[in-house]
């Protein structure tokens, strides 16, 4: 799978086309629109598709970084700490103290 900059969706790398040059070069080109702007894709954990370089898809992230904005609001008003360092001290206390 794929996903094609142009196109702004994902497809199955069947479409992928491979254009030769004529000093033997080969290109990988998007068989929908002809775009040189692809990237491999994967599987998010929930199942969707996503970019092979982002750890969640576009239906996740927002839920995601919803649950952690929360969880750094509940922290800096447990520890009385500002965001910025709430968040900080959230992230450290999350790497070493939950296994």
């Amino acid at each position: 799978m794929y996903w094609c900059d142009n196109c702004k969706t994902f497809h199955e790398n069947e479409m992928i086309k491979y254009i030769e040059e004529s000093h033997g070069e080969v290109f990988r080109v998007c068989g929908h629109c002809g775009s040189e702007e692809i990237e491999p894709a994967d599987t998010c954990s929930c199942g969707e598709s996503k970019k092979e370089t982002e750890d969640y898809c576009e239906y996740c992230r927002p839920q995601l970084t919803a649950i952690a904005e929360t969880a750094i609001i509940m922290f800096a008003e447990v520890t009385d700490k500002p965001l910025w360092e709430a968040k900080e001290e959230l992230m450290r206390w999350l790497e070493y103290e939950i296994r």
